[in-house]
């Protein structure tokens, strides 16, 4: 068996959570896909973690890498990045 490439690993975390978000919202009667452990067979369920704390993440806000500006509500922080990107001309 070949070996995954570190992109091959690194996206493995985006697919699984595909898999999970599919199975949740388009499976009605049920996961259509289970993944197993490779050696006893037995079902797993992927769940994000935090590396550092190893605790489950729960809703997540995101923000630019240096924190949003003082006074700034981060979970607003994307919204404009995406108007900009509609206005920019092509």
């Amino acid at each position: 068996m070949d070996c995954p490439t570190t992109r091959g690993r690194d996206v493995q975390p985006v697919l699984l959570a595909l898999l999970a978000w599919g199975n949740a919202h388009f499976a009605p009667d049920g996961p259509s896909v289970v993944l197993l452990d490779a050696g006893s067979g037995a079902r797993i369920e992927p769940v994000r973690v935090d590396r550092v704390s190893g605790k489950p993440l729960g809703e997540l806000h995101g923000v630019p890498a240096a924190g949003p500006a003082a006074g700034e509500d981060s979970c607003h922080h994307m919204a404009p990045l995406a108007a900009h990107r509609a206005a920019k001309p092509q």
